[in-house]
C-alpha cells in the first residue's frame, strides 16, 4: 500500500498536461476533507475559488466512459493499482476539462498584455477553450523577475476596511491554523540569500508577493537585515515555492489538518 504522498506523483502527469506547471503546483491535500484542493488562475494575478475534487477513498476509482471517477468517502491508504488508475479518472473529470480549455490563458502573457488580451479573448469566447494548439512557457515564472533597479516603485493606497484589507486581516477571516508543534514547512537552503541576493537585489519580494504575511524583513539587535519566517500565517498557496528568484525556499506538505478552512469562510 502507498500513502496519499503517492497520489500527487500519479496525477501530476495529467495535471502538467492540461495546465501550466505553476498551477499544477498549487495543489493541496485536505485529510479530514478528503479532497484535493487546487488553486486555478482564471485570469492573471488572482486566484479562482478552491475548487474541491472528492478523491476516491473507500470506493474503487472507476475510470470507466460513464464520467463517474471520483468517489467520496473516509481517507485511507491507497493500493498501488488504485493509483495507477486515477491519472486516467482524472482525465474523465469535469476538473481536467475546464484546466485544458485555460491551459494558454497566462502563457500567452509573455507577447505582452494586448497580444494576449486578444487571442485569449478568440480562444474562450470563439474556440469556446477548444484549441488545437498548445502555448508552453520559455522559462520559469521566477525567472521573470527584474532587478528592483530596473522597476518603479508602486505606491500602493493604505487598505480602507471597507473595500480592501491588509493581509493579516484577511489570513484572519481564512481561519488559517497550524500545529505548534509541527516541523516547520518552510525553511531556507541558504538563510544568507534573502538578505544578501533577494534584499541587496530585487527589494526582498518574497515581503510582498506572499499574500499571507509569511515572510517579514526585521531589524536584528545590531541593526542588520533578517528575514523571518512566519509559517503559522501560511495559506498553503505555494507562491513563494513559483516566485523565489533564487529558488531558496523550501516548501513541504504540512501536517494534515491545517492550513486555511475554506468552507467556514
Amino acid at each position: 500500500h502507498l500513502d496519499t504522498r503517492e497520489l500527487f506523483r500519479a496525477v501530476a502527469p495529467a495535471l502538467r498536461r492540461c495546465c501550466s506547471a505553476d498551477v499544477a503546483a498549487l495543489s493541496v491535500y485536505d485529510p479530514e476533507a478528503g479532497v484535493l484542493r487546487h488553486h486555478v488562475c482564471d485570469a492573471p494575478d488572482s486566484f479562482r475559488a478552491a475548487s474541491d475534487v472528492p478523491v476516491p477513498t473507500e470506493s474503487t476509482i472507476d475510470g470507466s466512459a460513464t464520467g463517474h471517477v471520483f468517489r467520496t468517502g473516509q481517507p485511507r491508504v491507497f493500493s498501488a493499482s488504485e493509483l495507477e488508475a486515477y491519472p486516467e479518472a482524472f482525465q474523465h473529470s469535469w476538473l481536467y476539462d475546464e484546466l485544458n480549455k485555460a491551459r494558454n490563458f497566462k502563457a500567452w502573457f509573455k507577447f505582452g498584455l494586448l497580444p494576449a488580451t486578444l487571442i485569449n479573448g478568440f480562444e474562450q469566447f470563439v474556440l469556446r477553450g477548444r484549441m488545437p494548439w498548445t502555448v508552453h512557457r520559455d522559462k520559469p515564472d521566477h525567472a521573470y523577475l527584474k532587478p528592483a533597479d530596473q522597476c518603479k516603485p508602486i505606491a500602493y493606497p493604505k487598505p480602507d476596511g471597507k473595500l480592501t484589507f491588509d493581509r493579516l486581516s484577511s489570513v484572519f477571516v481564512s481561519n488559517t491554523n497550524h500545529s505548534e508543534e509541527q516541523p516547520a514547512h518552510l525553511t531556507l537552503k541558504d538563510p544568507s540569500v534573502p538578505v544578501q541576493v533577494n534584499l541587496a537585489k530585487y527589494a526582498g519580494p518574497e515581503s510582498r508577493y506572499c499574500p499571507a504575511g509569511v515572510y517579514e524583513f526585521v531589524k536584528t539587535a545590531d541593526n542588520q537585515d533578517k528575514l523571518q519566517i512566519n509559517a503559522s500565517n501560511c495559506v498553503h498557496c505555494k507562491t513563494c515555492d513559483i516566485k523565489d528568484p533564487t529558488q531558496n525556499i523550501v516548501w513541504v506538505t504540512p501536517e494534515g489538518g491545517g492550513g486555511p478552512n475554506y468552507g467556514s469562510m
